[in-house]
């Protein structure tokens, strides 16, 4: 039996299930991991790429740190010292760094490596080079799933908006 990738979001063009009856499906089986490995290939990638491109993503959210003028009228040619944080981006900035630490932890136990530098940028390319040994883990997908999420997700819809408001109005 062929092992198949466990990236949530895997899907194989043309591959379905025995039973699939959905016209429209293109595609709702997993790609085949690779060799030895739980994610194929292109999730291989992914997971690396995934890894720099939220070390990036962190730093690219300082630049939204500052938000909008806190209520109050500005005296012209005085320093605005009012304005609020931004805590969408301070959140996600957060969530990015907890993310790699716990990778970077989890990689440094199980393989008896030391850790990077406390260095978000650091830490994001040592993830990067182990991403081929956490493809091979039980808990691949979930690696591939979170980073996925960090370097495409949320954290980059704040740091990169595109000029659409939204507000929640309920449940």
């Amino acid at each position: 039996m062929t092992a198949l990738c466990l990236a949530p979001r895997c899907r194989a063009y043309g591959q379905h299930h025995p039973h699939c009856r959905d016209a429209a499906c293109r595609g709702c089986l997993p790609r085949q991991a690779a060799d030895g490995l739980r994610l194929c290939w292109p999730h291989v990638r992914h997971l690396a790429d995934d890894a720099r491109q939220a070390a990036q993503l962190y730093d690219e959210l300082e630049h939204v740190l500052v938000g909008a003028p806190a209520p109050g009228s500005r005296v012209s040619g005085s320093p605005d010292r009012t304005r609020l944080p931004n805590m969408a981006a301070v959140e996600a900035r957060s969530t990015i760094r907890h993310t790699l630490v716990a990778w970077c932890r989890l990689i440094s136990e199980e393989r008896g490596v030391g850790l990077p530098r406390d260095e978000v940028a650091d830490m994001g390319a040592y993830v990067a080079r182990h991403a081929q040994w956490l493809a091979a883990q039980e808990y691949a997908g979930e690696a591939s799933d979170e980073l996925r999420e960090l370097a495409h997700g949320r954290p980059w819809r704040i740091a990169y908006p595109d000029g659409t408001r939204r507000v929640e109005v309920g449940p």
